[in-house]
């Protein structure tokens, strides 16, 4: 089940210093070493005098005409942010605009017009290694809080606090507490707990382990609605073959009807589903019902013991990556050119 304890909604942190990354971590992801940074370090001090809440916002626009990103960028972010507020002693608190708050246990929050978004984040694009097949570490800018520290100052502090979005990405591996606040605040709503139940007692599986396959197509299906090109199909295709046994148990997360169709087919033990989904993100038009599906595959995701995940972006497909960093769950992401 997803975790039920009382948590505060609000994130008060404690100055302990903060463990160092545990070799116990089972995400396939290389964390960079955080060094000292005046300029944050600063503007955390100045914030904690002004006895600031750092609010960080989801919502579909911004003041400066921006669109929401996806929300595994979100999710991304908000480790970030919860990172950043545990080192300085500055308390933090999610706040979900966008639609999908209805599908989360905290709800849908009031939009707030003043909020600006931060569009750069401190990631070099990581690199795919075609020899080792896995992504080569994510490598953060020199200066990683840099844009961040000139975006923030510029925000103003309403009723003591500072909203803000943003793209950035963590400096370190979460630490167990931090896991477990982000599960708390970003928690499914009793609806979609029991969906999720009702989804994987009918499919066997309610009290039973199981290996969750994601497959990112792209936005070329999901988003434009262009029918899967013969040439990502195949590459999908030999990737998730090769990686997958034909008698193996597993849900299917997609992007895709055709290729759910094609591996349901082909993998006799697969379950998955076929309601609409969407991208929560880049300005898309989506139903009520899309975004209830949409958020049952994160949450689905969730409750898996290992999550699979093959996508046509070199940099990786947040979605499931996130998910699995904030629920602690082995991963392991192929890229599919």
């Amino acid at each position: 089940m997803f975790p039920a304890r009382a948590l505060p909604r609000e994130w008060t942190p404690s100055l302990t210093p903060v463990a160092p990354p545990s070799a116990s971590v089972r995400v396939h992801m290389e964390w960079p070493a955080s060094g000292p940074h005046r300029e944050l370090s600063a503007l955390m001090a100045a914030w904690k005098r002004r006895r600031v809440t750092w609010t960080h916002v989801y919502q579909e626009t911004y003041a400066d005409g921006q669109t929401a990103t996806g929300w595994g960028d979100y999710v991304r972010s908000c480790v970030y942010t919860l990172q950043v507020c545990s080192e300085h002693g500055v308390p933090c608190e999610l706040w979900v605009s966008h639609p999908l708050g209805r599908w989360l246990r905290g709800g849908q929050q009031p939009r707030v017009p003043h909020v600006r978004a931060l569009t750069t984040s401190n990631l070099q694009m990581p690199r795919w290694d075609a020899d080792t097949r896995r992504f080569r570490e994510w490598v953060l800018h020199d200066h990683p809080h840099r844009a961040f520290v000139e975006y923030a100052r510029e925000q103003p502090a309403v009723h003591h606090r500072v909203w803000t979005n943003h793209l950035q990405f963590p400096v370190r591996t979460p630490t167990s507490a931090e896991r477990a606040w982000l599960q708390h605040r970003l928690a499914p709503s009793a609806d979609v707990v029991t969906c999720v139940d009702a989804r994987l007692r009918a499919w066997g599986l309610c009290n039973r382990p199981f290996r969750a396959v994601h497959v990112r197509a792209g936005d070329a299906q999901l988003v434009r609605e262009q029918s899967l090109t013969y040439t990502v199909a195949a590459s999908l295709a030999s990737a998730v073959a090769a990686a997958i046994a034909p008698d193996e148990e597993v849900v299917l997360v997609a992007d895709c009807p055709a290729f759910k169709r094609w591996f349901a087919a082909r993998w006799p033990r697969a379950h998955t589903h076929f309601d609409a989904i969407t991208h929560v993100g880049e300005g898309v038009a989506f139903t009520d019902d899309a975004l209830k599906h949409t958020m049952l595959d994160y949450f689905l995701l969730a409750r898996a013991t290992d999550i699979r995940a093959f996508t046509v972006y070199p940099h990786g497909t947040g979605f499931s990556q996130w998910c699995a960093v904030v629920y602690d769950l082995p991963y392991q992401a192929t890229y599919c050119p």
